[in-house]
């Protein structure tokens, strides 16, 4: 994992979305996809939560040609815990 990427905020009591935040104290669970070496979509969602199932919220992260982080960008332009890690790929990032 390269240095230096926070993977996720949920440890931070309001950091989870204030249109959709989850308790402190929540169990989650994460999904990672990789290309090469580093990460490309990050998922996050309640424990138990089916990929399958919306309560997920995703993030892109976007690499320069000399494996440096140039971007976070969350699906659909949201934090909130609405998407389904199985469709990660349709979603539009901003």
């Amino acid at each position: 994992m390269p240095r230096g990427i926070v993977l996720d905020d949920l440890s931070t009591p309001g950091s989870v979305g204030q249109t959709n935040p989850m308790p402190v104290g929540t169990d989650y669970t994460m999904a990672i996809e990789y290309s090469g070496d580093n990460p490309v979509y990050i998922g996050e969602a309640k424990a138990g939560t089916a990929k399958s199932a919306a309560g997920w919220r995703i993030k892109k992260l976007i690499w320069d040609g000399s494996g440096n982080l140039t971007d976070i960008q969350w699906a659909d332009g949201v934090k909130t815990f609405t998407k389904v890690w199985n469709n990660r790929t349709s979603y539009s990032y901003s």
